[in-house]
């Protein structure tokens, strides 16, 4: 399955050969509808921090689920992602997800 998923900028540029050779690749489009959601649910913002420390990416997953997908993620990078989107449903993902 295609999964979307916002990782830290800073994991992506010392993982992002790896990434690419792993076949994962940079996801503009889920960028943009990203900061667009963002930009939607809060128009008052003054601050937009956060969103410039975020790489969107995208790749295949032979996952059962969720959990693995960000269990995959995680291992890969040392972190796990913020936001995952499959199959045009985002998903936020909890703390204790990301921090296994």
């Amino acid at each position: 399955m295609k999964v979307s998923f916002l990782i830290s900028a800073s994991a992506f540029v010392r993982l992002q050969a790896a990434a690419f050779a792993r076949g994962w690749a940079s996801d503009p489009e889920y960028a943009d509808r990203t900061v667009q959601r963002f930009l939607a649910a809060a128009p008052a913002r003054r601050s937009h921090d956060g969103l410039a420390d975020l790489a969107a990416m995208s790749g295949e997953f032979q996952a059962s689920g969720i959990e693995d997908i960000v269990c995959t993620i995680g291992r890969f990078f040392g972190e796990g992602p913020r936001r995952l989107e499959i199959g045009g449903a985002e998903y936020t993902v909890p703390r204790r997800l990301r921090e296994r």
